[in-house]
């Protein structure tokens, strides 16, 4: 699913990443110390690396089914790791994740939409047969209005040293459906 671009990932997302860590400031005094938190489509790993930086998590499962966003995950882990060694990234789909009682949260920033309604129901099942109470889940999904940007529209413009970094717009048409994709 992600290849090259994957490079640009966390250079591109910063502001929306920023806008996350608002919310999960305010999720976060919700979950218990004890327990695991999942990261479902951790990606890069900033949701699994802030938590486990910021917050006292027993343990942190990073879901990623990607190479490409493991890689970058594991190298990112390794700045990490010396501090706190609480993250475990898990090469896997939501089919054979096997959640326990124990749940103390559930994110999913941004992956649902990559789901089809078989693997949403799936997933909904199973967790709604093993999550507590009162453990929250988290569910971000692209907004709405990304649906209305037009063909080649820059979403977001970065400098780093001597480079610019630009996310545009990209139509992409499968299966008589019209999906978008970020190009860098």
């Amino acid at each position: 699913m992600y290849g090259s671009e994957v490079e640009f990932y966390d250079i591109t997302s910063r502001n929306s990443w920023e806008q996350d860590k608002k919310i999960i400031d305010e999720i976060m005094p919700l979950v218990r110390k004890k327990g695991i938190v999942f990261d479902i489509g951790a990606g890069t790993g900033n949701l699994s690396i802030y938590i486990s930086e910021m917050f006292d998590c027993e343990k942190i499962y990073a879901i990623e089914k990607s190479p490409e966003m493991r890689i970058a995950l594991m190298s990112k882990l390794q700045n990490v790791i010396a501090k706190k060694n609480n993250i475990t990234v898990i090469d896997t789909n939501i089919f054979e994740i096997e959640f326990t009682k124990d749940i103390s949260a559930v994110f999913l920033m941004g992956v649902v939409g990559h789901f089809n309604m078989y693997e949403r129901e799936f997933l909904w099942k199973n967790l709604g047969e093993k999550l507590e109470k009162d453990a929250p889940i988290l569910i971000s999904n692209l907004s709405k209005e990304y649906f209305y940007i037009k063909n080649g529209t820059v979403l977001e413009n970065v400098r780093v040293g001597d480079y610019e970094y630009e996310l545009i717009m990209k139509e992409k048409n499968t299966l008589k459906k019209t999906s978008f994709n970020g190009s860098f």
